[in-house]
């Protein structure tokens, strides 16, 4: 584990943090901005304190102190439910890597981003992490707990408009049942992922999405071609 800190937040009589991470594949910048966000929000009043949650791109992670005063982050494990959290900062930065450049594989924006939080729920069929393909559909929330998401299984004999096949249930256990949605959770109101291994198809508001050549998705789909 690798650690990188604060500097300045004692300017606001706020204990500084203290993050680690395991740095293999993972670009310091991509901390340093956590570190910033943490900063510039000590700078700008807000006060965090031990057992608080505090959320980065969609995960939840849990405010520590450590022996030396410094606070720190812990991380669910993303491995059983209900959650555990586990030292360090690791998948969160991973995961909000991984969903930056999935939404630059499409020339999506990253204003564009909507970020949910694994906490929110989603609608899947009790299939939907069966078979290697599946489907997914985002569409408006009906509360602040919902993030429009639904997942269903590519089976075309599946009806998933009958609500008897279907389930709401936290993005966390989705992910647990079906982690390829990862790169896809913060793409905006109106997107359709169709994943039919090797097929992938991906429109907004009704647009086909064209894979940008040379991008990390056409990297992961051409490695899985080959």
């Amino acid at each position: 584990m690798k650690t990188f800190s604060t500097s300045r937040c004692h300017e606001r009589n706020h204990p500084e943090f203290t993050l680690l991470v395991e740095p293999d594949g993972i670009a310091d910048s991509h901390i340093v901005s956590l570190l910033a966000d943490l900063e510039s929000m000590v700078h700008s009043g807000s006060v965090f304190r031990a057992d608080q949650t505090f959320q980065h791109g969609w995960m939840q992670t849990l405010i520590q102190e450590l022996s030396d005063g410094s606070l720190t982050l812990h991380e669910p494990d993303m491995l059983s439910m209900p959650i555990k959290f586990v030292p360090g900062v690791t998948e969160t930065v991973r995961h909000m890597m991984l969903q930056l450049f999935t939404l630059d594989s499409f020339s999506i924006g990253r204003e564009q981003m909507d970020i949910p939080s694994v906490r929110q729920s989603g609608i899947a069929c009790y299939r939907y992490n069966l078979g290697d393909g599946f489907i997914m559909d985002r569409g408006a929330p009906s509360d602040d707990n919902d993030s429009g998401w639904f997942v269903g299984c590519a089976d075309p004999d599946c009806n998933h408009n009958n609500a008897d096949n279907l389930q709401r249930i936290s993005l966390f256990q989705l992910f647990l049942g079906r982690p390829a949605i990862l790169g896809w959770v913060t793409f905006p109101t109106g997107t359709l992922i169709q994943q039919y291994n090797p097929e992938l198809n991906v429109s907004l508001d009704g647009r086909p999405l064209e894979v940008v050549a040379g991008s990390f998705t056409d990297q992961m789909l051409r490695r899985h071609q080959s």
